[in-house]
């Protein structure tokens, strides 16, 4: 990683108006900080909107999905009545149908001489034991719940510790300007976290301007709750990618209110980003969950289950009818439903029906629409056979149909695999300029093999190196 640039760093605020071409600027935390901020504002309906569909899947009553506010519940959900949730039902049915896969990166040469397809063998085996020790498919299929539930699922692929790291990003802190998202290929983003006063100390308050800065932010910000003991302060981190391949505009910083933490000059093609979407949108960046697309079936269906559970308590109550004028003993009546006393007829028992039978009729054909609209089957979503399928044959022709639904959505999972190893090796060619002495272990049969980057280690333009979607435990019949 290239040093960090201090000229400007913790300077005063100039007072300027904020320029939107913020990586023109010297100080830098001035202009990305408050870019950040306005992109913030502007889509804060999508916030609100995570934030429902956040409630939906875990049926909780959430306060917000930002620090400190994830935990809390309103007082309204104190008291909960049945519930049907068929939006976590639909959700961890496609993870279980998509996300048990882990896909393998496999590196391939063309045309390249025994060197290369040995250094090309090696890299999928470098690749494998990178993926098991930094937990990549356990990260992955946290963010395909992501995309799921909010449209789009983010693994951030960076340096730590002389190491590549994956970690899961939630959504709400990617940043990125609705009109350069249009088509889906931003020029600049920015990711908001909150981060510990003394961690950011400890990284860059080796310079007393720095740390006098540093001090001096204000404790934490609009996803922050208000009572919260921890000493958190608002971090944006910011890329600008660059207009060509000849030009110099490529940034990248971190910032907080009153400096600029770190600058460098940032020469790569795309944002240390992975993007999963379960649905693409028609426009825009962000994607289109299963949340989205069954919200207003769940909300019909919290609807009337709660009707029929009122009528369930008030309407469908045992009760018995007494005339009053008989000389019957109250006290030999078993009932808990109450006693109605009226003249001239003979106790009678009577439990009313709370509903007509309609209602629990389109109860159940709104929860058939709901798994027809994501292609999810009682059998995926319940372990339930369906009827008439009772051979072993037919149940796997019947899985194979179902599966055909969700060939795009896997070829998505697939790339997002594909993806992060892209990432992977290009931060591993930053670290080896600084550390030769990287490696990896891979298990091997009863041993550990321990592969040096420098023996993986290829130039792009040495040769064409493709990347399968290799599945490491197939599930499918053929595949066992």
């Amino acid at each position: 990683m290239k040093p960090i640039l201090t000229e400007h760093v913790g300077k005063a605020t100039s007072g300027k108006a904020t320029n939107p071409r913020w990586w023109e600027e010297e100080a830098l935390h001035e202009h990305a900080f408050a870019v950040a901020q306005r992109i913030d504002k502007d889509q804060s309906y999508r916030r609100a909107m995570n934030l429902r569909y956040a409630r939906l899947y875990a049926n909780r009553d959430l306060v917000g999905l930002g620090v400190g506010l994830y935990s809390k519940a309103s007082q309204i959900s104190q008291a909960k009545g049945v519930t049907l949730n068929i939006i976590k039902s639909c959700v961890d049915a496609a993870a279980a149908k998509i996300a048990s896969a882990r896909p393998r990166p496999r590196f391939l040469t063309s045309g390249g001489d025994w060197k290369l397809q040995s250094k090309a063998k090696k890299l999928t085996k470098f690749m494998d034991g990178l993926f098991a020790a930094q937990g990549v498919y356990e990260v992955g299929q946290r963010s395909f719940i992501d995309s799921c539930v909010f449209g789009t699922g983010v693994m951030k692929v960076f340096a730590e510790d002389g190491s590549v790291t994956f970690e899961r990003v939630m959504p709400d802190e990617i940043l990125i300007d609705e009109s350069e998202g249009f088509y889906g290929a931003p020029r600049q983003m920015h990711q908001r976290k909150y981060i510990a006063r003394d961690v950011i100390l400890a990284a860059y308050g080796t310079d007393e301007a720095l740390k006098h800065a540093i001090l001096a932010a204000a404790p934490g910000g609009p996803d922050v709750a208000p009572d919260k003991a921890a000493d958190l302060i608002q971090v944006i981190e910011s890329w600008h990618l660059k207009s060509s391949p000849e030009a110099k505009d490529g940034k990248h910083c971190i910032s907080i209110a009153t400096a600029t933490l770190f600058s460098e000059e940032w020469d790569k093609e795309r944002f240390p980003f992975v993007f999963l979407r379960w649905s693409p949108a028609l426009v825009g960046f962000f994607g289109t969950g299963i949340a989205e697309e069954i919200t207003g079936i769940q909300i019909e269906i919290n609807k009337i289950l709660r009707n029929i559970q009122q009528a369930m308590y008030i309407t469908a109550f045992p009760r018995v009818y007494l005339d009053a004028a008989s000389a019957v003993n109250t006290d030999h009546l078993n009932t808990f439903g109450g006693i109605i006393k009226y003249t001239n007829k003979p106790p009678t028992f009577d439990t009313p029906v709370a509903m007509n039978s309609e209602v629990y009729q389109h109860l159940d054909r709104l929860k058939n629409y709901a798994y027809e609209a994501v292609g999810i089957s009682q059998l995926s979503a319940s372990s339930k056979k369906p009827s008439g399928l009772d051979s072993g044959r037919a149940l796997r022709d019947f899985q194979d149909i179902e599966s055909e639904r969700f060939i795009i959505a896997g070829q998505r999972y697939e790339q997002f695999y594909m993806d992060a190893a892209e990432l992977a090796i290009d931060v591993m060619r930053d670290l080896y300029e600084d550390d030769k002495k990287i490696f990896v272990n891979v298990a091997g049969k009863g041993f550990l093999e321990t592969i040096p980057w420098k023996d993986v280690n290829m130039e792009k333009d040495q040769y064409l190196m493709r990347v399968f979607p290799t599945s490491i435990l197939p599930t499918l019949p053929a595949g066992l």
